[in-house]
């Protein structure tokens, strides 16, 4: 948010807080720092709200640049990570960037490339599906109470025993010696949350389906080599 518009809210705020006491027979001073904080709040949201669309108008010209057309895509809460499918090109796309001001790195990622999938809650890997090694109720578990819980329990994994939850991410591993792990963050708080929060809700039921997404890439894959042999 540029000073000319936060000046342009403040003055805003102080011709209410003016004119309602004065109708009011009220002090003056015990209305002004209640409308200058209620501007502010506004203000700070209509620049997350401008932040959220430069970042997606910034992912959508880097995918372009790509020659990716994608049919599903999902940026996170921070606009920090990015990731994206085109079925017609069988390519993952992952972006990600340090903070808000830099620009997005990006890397491509076709299908038969894919080796590993894992789900991790604050580092901790939860649950994964790998050539070779598919945990398949994990593919068809659905988004239940217990979040993670539910679909690990599905597949026959360790289920996960921590409560809250400070970040929630998708980790794939890719055929390649320079660089095989490539992260997307789905929810990462300043501090832990607990699953019955709705941020934590909102995140899982992406990461959830990003999990299955590549998860179905993973055992198609399997399929194809099989089929080799």
């Amino acid at each position: 948010m540029n000073r000319k518009k936060i000046n342009t809210y403040l003055t805003l705020a102080l011709i209410p807080g003016c004119i309602i006491p004065l109708l009011l027979k009220m002090p003056i001073l015990l209305f002004i720092p209640i409308f200058i904080g209620m501007i502010l709040c506004y203000s700070h949201g209509e620049e997350k709200r401008e932040t959220r669309i430069s970042s997606k108008r910034q992912a959508k010209e880097l995918l372009e640049k790509e020659h990716i057309n994608p049919t599903q895509s999902f940026i996170d809460n921070k606009n920090l990570s990015v990731i994206a499918v085109d079925e017609e090109k069988e390519t993952l796309i992952v972006l990600n960037r340090k903070d808000e001001r830099s620009p997005f790195s990006s890397r491509q990622i076709p299908f038969s490339d894919l080796l590993e999938v894992k789900l991790a809650e604050n580092g901790s890997v939860v649950t994964s599906a790998s050539k070779g090694g598919m945990a398949a109720g994990a593919l068809v578990g659905g988004l239940v109470g217990g979040g993670f819980g539910a679909v690990i329990g599905a597949s026959g994994a360790n289920r996960s025993s921590q409560t809250k939850v400070k970040e929630l991410s998708l980790e794939l591993v890719i055929d390649s010696l320079n660089d095989p792990v490539h992260k997307v963050t789905f929810m990462n708080e300043l501090v832990e949350v607990k699953k019955e929060d709705e941020r934590y809700k909102k995140a899982f039921e992406y990461a959830n389906h990003w999990y299955r997404l590549c998860g179905v890439i993973v055992n198609r894959n399997e399929k194809q080599i099989e089929n080799i042999r």
